[in-house]
């Protein structure tokens, strides 16, 4: 009886990472920004034991490490087709949610790269990312010690720009 409960609530808890769908209110939210209709096409959470169990399989000594992080979910929705030419840029105050701070709002060719943060005691230990491409929505939510990963993309952005910023996020967090 135990090993059919711990079976259902392996499943009920892998169900649950696969079906995250990012911060509440966030896609509402940026439906209505966007003008346009979102559908869901990844959406994983991995919890603290989860994170530093991919950080090990992924350190490659750079500036910042997985190791940071002690949780990760992310969302990646798929924009409807539709006329996007006339579609306006995001604006970080529209997302909703209290206490965030923008850190980032990078644009180029349509692309949008936003990097908002929740300070505490003089440290960035949540962070959420949006990336806006033609066709598709990114939005990732970390936690964790967050500082150099946001100085990383901040540094990369004054660069190049949005796709700069999107590359050292990309980076940072991938699991190479």
């Amino acid at each position: 009886m135990k090993q059919v409960a711990l079976a259902a609530g392996l499943m009920l808890a892998a169900s649950g990472c696969m079906a995250y769908r990012g911060p509440i209110g966030v896609e509402d939210a940026l439906e209505r920004s966007l003008g346009a209709d979102l559908h869901r096409e990844v959406g994983i959470k991995l919890g603290p034991i989860s994170t530093q169990l991919v950080a090990s399989f992924s350190s490659d000594g750079g500036d910042f490490e997985l190791r940071d992080v002690t949780s990760i979910g992310v969302a990646v929705y798929e924009i409807a087709p539709g006329p996007h030419e006339n579609r306006k840029p995001l604006k970080p105050s529209e997302l909703g949610g209290s206490g965030w701070t923008t850190m980032l709002d990078a644009r180029d060719h349509g692309d949008q790269v936003i990097l908002l943060a929740k300070p505490k005691h003089g440290t960035i230990r949540e962070m959420l990312l949006l990336a806006v491409d033609d066709d598709e929505v990114v939005v990732a939510r970390l936690t964790g010690r967050l500082d150099r990963l946001i100085a990383h993309a901040m540094e990369a952005t004054r660069r190049d720009g949005a796709r700069g910023a999107r590359a050292a996020i990309g980076q940072s967090t991938s699991p190479n």
